[in-house]
């Protein structure tokens, strides 16, 4: 059993994308414990498993045996000689922190956490579920608030809820792969669909910014052109909206934002190392490509790409 990942985010290694198109994620033999759970924090995907009062969680190739400590509400679990490395969870939701690096809100796989948001075009509609309940609102129609609704199927891949109302049954099918939003272009972590009475509407569904969140992304190519050899470009979308990576000589660090139709990142600090005419070339082109950046396409292998509104492009794989 290893300890500590190393300092940073570039610890978070290979998972399982959202699509199914990334390199298989953690394991852990269920044998070990009377039970088993897989979360998504992000892109990230982490296995628990519990020995009485003692947590095995498997992140990112490395495996931690914690302890399960005093909590106001819900379990928490921490490593014996690092209480940096810990993890709370309450319900359907945990907060993982691996060597003082918080990860995004980890989220059972399979779950409906709420508050949980989808809609679809074409028709328009608009589904919130929260609180127990789902509110639906299509124009032209009023707005239905149904309470409450039921889990009847939930797996690795998704899950269904259903509930009863006046104009008849309504399913909602969420199934866990990456869907664009036909008018925005918007990615997002789950495909839907709603079924009202005999009506069927597709659309997407959850945070597009759980896309980009929980691993770290190796940069492959910069506006079409390959990276020089043993140089590297990282990018790490970090909660609370910040982004840090090295651009090739230095480390940077910014703010990002995930919205309406895409996303923007603000102009980045670097630190202010000196290195080869050539390097400090491509780390140039790379940090002014991303202040140009205004949205992000999660493609059939799972790699992201960062494109500009003149369609120049970054490509970038999960580490």
């Amino acid at each position: 059993m290893k300890g500590l990942l190393p300092f940073g985010m570039a610890a978070l290694g290979a998972v399982a994308l959202l699509s199914g198109c990334a390199a298989p994620g953690p394991t852990v033999d269920a044998t070990e414990g009377s039970r088993a759970i897989l979360m998504e924090c992000g892109q990230l995907n982490v296995a628990l498993a519990f020995e009485g009062d003692e947590l095995l969680l498997d992140a990112a190739g490395e495996r931690y045996r914690m302890a399960r400590v005093s909590a106001a509400a819900g379990s928490k679990y921490q490593l014996a000689d690092d209480p940096a490395t810990s993890l709370w969870r309450t319900g359907n939701r945990a907060t993982l922190t691996l060597g003082g690096n918080s990860l995004p809100e980890c989220r059972v796989v399979g779950a409906l956490v709420e508050p949980f948001v989808a809609g679809g075009n074409e028709p328009f509609w608009q589904l919130r579920a929260e609180d127990g309940g789902l509110r639906l609102t299509r124009p032209g129609y009023e707005t239905l608030t149904l309470a409450p609704y039921k889990i009847v199927a939930t797996s690795a891949s998704g899950s269904t809820v259903v509930a009863e109302t006046e104009a008849g049954r309504l399913q909602l099918e969420v199934a866990r792969q990456v869907c664009k939003d036909t008018m925005t272009g918007m990615n997002f972590p789950f495909q839907v669909r709603l079924t009202l009475d005999d009506t069927g509407m597709a659309g997407c569904g959850g945070d597009p910014v759980r896309l980009l969140q929980g691993v770290e992304w190796v940069v492959e190519a910069i506006g079409g052109a390959g990276i020089i050899d043993s140089s590297r470009v990282t990018l790490n979308f970090l909660p609370e909206g910040r982004v840090a990576g090295r651009a090739t000589c230095n480390q940077f660090m910014g703010t990002y934002a995930v919205g309406g139709e895409g996303l923007v990142i603000e102009q980045p600090a670097t630190t202010l190392m000196a290195c080869a005419p050539a390097l400090m070339h491509q780390e140039r082109r790379f940090l002014e490509l991303l202040t140009r950046v205004s949205g992000f396409d999660i493609d059939p292998q799972g790699a992201l790409q960062l494109y500009t509104d003149d369609g120049t492009a970054l490509r970038a794989v999960m580490h």
